[in-house]
C-alpha cells in the first residue's frame, strides 16, 4: 500500500529523527533513492533556514505532545531545488502504546502554490487596471468639461466680435472659427 501512494512521500522516521523507510512517492518528490536516504537525518530534507531553527526536531516534539504535527513549508530536493510541501508527522505506537517512531506523509504543493499566486496576481492586476480605467475616465471627463467651457467662452467672444466687426472678410473668418469650435 505504501508503494502505491506515488503522489505522497511516506517516510518512516525513528524517535531520533533518522529516516528508516522511504516510498517511491518520496523518491519522486525528494529525488533520493531509498538506498541513499535510509539512515540519514530527516534534517537533510529541510531548508538551511529551517535546519537552523531545528524544524525537524520541533515537528517531532509537537507530534510527541499532540500525536501529530502538520506543516506547510519549503523543503529541499537532492538536486538542491526547493519545493513547497504540506505534510503531517504522526506518531507510530505499538499495540501496548510504546512509541516506535513516526511516519511523515507529505505532498508537493508547489504547483498549487504557484497557481494560487497567479490567481492573486491576476486579481491584483484587475484592480490596478480598474483603477487606471477609472482615472482615465475622470481625466477625460475633466478635460471634456474644461474644454467645453473654454469652447463655449470662445464661441461667445467670437459672436461678440462678429457683431461689432464691420469688415466682411473678418466676419467670414469668425464664422469659420465658430464652425470649428462647434464640432467640439
Amino acid at each position: 500500500m505504501i508503494e502505491s501512494a506515488r503522489d505522497y512521500a511516506i517516510i518512516g522516521v525513528s524517535i531520533e529523527g533518522i529516516i528508516l523507510s522511504w516510498n517511491s512517492g518520496a523518491e519522486l518528490i525528494f529525488g533520493y533513492g531509498e538506498d541513499e536516504i535510509i539512515g540519514q537525518s530527516a534534517d537533510i530534507l529541510f531548508t538551511p533556514a529551517d535546519r537552523k531553527l531545528n524544524a525537524a526536531q520541533k515537528e517531532i516534539e509537537t507530534a510527541l505532545k499532540t500525536g501529530s504535527a502538520s506543516d506547510e513549508r519549503w523543503h529541499i530536493r537532492k538536486d538542491g531545488s526547493q519545493f513547497f510541501a504540506s505534510g503531517v508527522l504522526h506518531e507510530l505506537r505499538s499495540d501496548n502504546g510504546q512509541l516506535l517512531g513516526f511516519v511523515k506523509i507529505a505532498r508537493d504543493q508547489t504547483d498549487k502554490l504557484a497557481a494560487e499566486k497567479v490567481i492573486r496576481d491576476h486579481e491584483m492586476l484587475k484592480k490596478v487596471v480598474g483603477a487606471l480605467e477609472d482615472e482615465r475616465r475622470r481625466i477625460a471627463r475633466d478635460l471634456h468639461d474644461e474644454l467645453g467651457q473654454q469652447l463655449t467662452a470662445l464661441r461667445l467672444k467670437l459672436e461678440h466680435c462678429r457683431k461689432i466687426s464691420i469688415d466682411q472678410s473678418f466676419c467670414k473668418e469668425i464664422d469659420e472659427i465658430q464652425s470649428i469650435a462647434k464640432k467640439y
